[in-house]
């Protein structure tokens, strides 16, 4: 397989690149096309359990959310939804991206279509991934990065049925000692207390995101709500009945998007249900059913008869949980969606789930890009003043960098070229005496040219590093915008940043530079 044939459907998809719109057509760009998905949508209304799991994300003092409720529970609004897994103390930055940026697509769609419009943010409570969500990363005063990660003690049990362990203080004492002084602190304590009160990860995840958006008009929803596995009910028998059709139109989706040269986000497994099933009861491992040569369904040693799981369904449906490919069908079935907020992966997953959508008698909303960001904080900013680097050149290959900015003689490059020369010009006299000669001169100069690279890479790497000023200043830029070589918003937390300038002006900023319907890379300086 070629290179080609190997890149993400996704951010071939922010790039606009043509090869990926017919699979998710980017009509968000188009205001009459918006406004035909503002339109359709209205004529929905939410289904009023859907409405009810809502209740917890506003109270009395949040005007806004308790307006914005308002006005849905009266079937008066459309909604922009965006989600996340419950990430420790929201998990990194971008879960704060994209809760931004549902509020202000949601306020520009309402603005330019005067519909009602309401943001609202699915926790994805469902997945079971605990790894994934129970880990934490800052940066400290003096530069430095702290990561914890919490062991994973109940293998495959939805997060939303986890308790918080007790191992979390480590993480919070170690935390709060870091940003103790801060001229925020005490906003950033208030949070971190959340999560010492409370003893479901679930719940201390949702009041954490509506403390840092107590001011904003965003609602929040639960997926492992009990009227949200109630309302999914119908999706999950549908999944079970017809899973041949599913299956089929999973699998030519998923050709023709090999077939276009990019790679699949979510494997297709041949025999394998969308809905997962909890066999000991809420509160244990979760497993996908597998199809046996005579129709039952199976998890590893049981297996039950589709009779059994339908009537199982009826009685017990939080027994249930969605699937990557399951889930956006169930939310966009439940609520007037006009437009998901996803980031690269979920629109490659999206793009795979497209024709199914058909099964299941549910429209399509708008898939819009969130705001992608990194904020570049004082220190970080000096070094790169310093090394007059913008901070995607210092985020490239590190060697690269320091050999280019080198106040080293470029003495290695010399030192190739001339031993290359001068072999390459006695070599060439024997290439004339006889073909084997030949063959054999051409030989030799590859073996010695593979050689000198190799030794002339080491060299200049070498030498690059012994300017030991230009190596600590791309230390402390690389480690905030390039945590252990991710990027800064999918590895560090919020928090860090709450406690040095407030979650005021983070949002302020964002607002100020966001633009809807685009696909922006948004640079911070705090």
């Amino acid at each position: 397989m070629d290179a080609k044939a190997t890149r993400p459907l996704g951010t071939s998809w922010l790039r606009g690149e043509p090869e990926a719109q017919p699979f998710l057509p980017q009509i968000y760009t188009d205001s009459v096309q918006r406004r035909l998905s503002v339109n359709r949508a209205a004529r929905v209304c939410a289904e009023s359990k859907a409405v009810l799991a809502l209740r917890e994300s506003w109270d009395s003092s949040r005007p806004r959310a308790l307006e914005a409720w308002g006005r849905l529970a009266a079937g008066q609004a459309t909604v922009v939804i965006t989600g996340q897994q419950a990430g420790l103390l929201l998990g990194p930055r971008y879960t704060f991206h994209k809760a931004l940026s549902a509020i202000l697509i949601a306020q520009a769609l309402e603005a330019e279509t005067r519909v009602p419009c309401v943001p609202v943010f699915w926790v994805q409570d469902e997945d079971h991934d605990f790894p994934e969500v129970a880990s934490y990363a800052w940066i400290t005063r003096a530069g430095k990065l702290r990561h914890y990660q919490l062991s994973d003690e109940q293998p495959r049990v939805p997060v939303g049925d986890r308790q918080i362990p007790t191992s979390i203080h480590k993480v919070l004492d170690a935390l709060e000692a870091d940003l103790s002084g801060e001229p925020f602190a005490d906003e950033a304590f208030a949070l971190t207390q959340i999560w010492r009160d409370r003893s479901s990860w679930s719940e201390a995840f949702c009041e954490t995101l509506v403390e840092v958006f107590r001011d904003e008009p965003l609602l929040v929803i639960r997926g492992r709500s009990n009227e949200m596995s109630a309302l999914a009910q119908s999706y999950h028998h549908l999944a079970l009945e017809e899973r041949e059709p599913v299956e089929t139109c999973l699998r030519e989706q998923t050709s023709r998007i090999e077939a276009a040269g990019f790679k699949i986000q979510v494997p297709i497994v041949t025999k394998r249900f969308l809905s997962f099933y909890q066999p000991d009861g809420v509160g244990s491992p979760r497993y996908r059913f597998d199809v046996t040569p005579n129709g039952c369904l199976r998890i590893r040693d049981r297996t039950w008869t589709l009779p059994e799981i339908l009537e199982s369904l009826h009685k017990e449906p939080q027994r249930f949980s969605t699937s990557a490919l399951l889930r956006p069908i169930v939310q966009d079935g439940v609520f007037p969606v006009v437009a998901q907020i996803v980031g690269p992966g979920e629109a490659s997953y999206l793009a795979q789930l497209e024709p199914t959508r058909q099964l299941f008698g549910v429209p399509t909303p708008m898939v819009i890009p969130r705001g992608q960001a990194r904020w570049i904080e004082p220190p970080v900013r000096r070094c790169l003043m310093a090394m007059h680097a913008t901070a995607d050149e210092v985020c490239g290959d590190r060697y690269a960098f320091l050999t280019r900015r080198s106040t080293i003689s470029s003495s290695p490059e010399r030192l190739r070229e001339q031993v290359l020369g001068v072999l390459s010009e006695h070599l060439l006299n024997f290439g004339e005496l006889s073909p084997v000669l030949d063959k054999a001169r051409r030989r030799t100069f590859r073996s010695v040219q593979r050689n000198i690279d190799r030794f002339v890479g080491q060299m200049t790497r070498q030498l690059a590093t012994q300017d030991q000023l230009a190596v600590w200043r791309l230390s402390v830029a690389r480690t905030a915008l390039l945590p252990k070589q991710h990027p800064q918003e999918r590895f560090l937390g919020i928090l860090d940043l709450v406690a040095r300038y407030g979650s005021a002006q983070l949002k302020h900023q964002f607002k100020a530079e966001y633009q809807p319907y685009t696909h922006q890379k948004m640079e911070f300086t705090l």
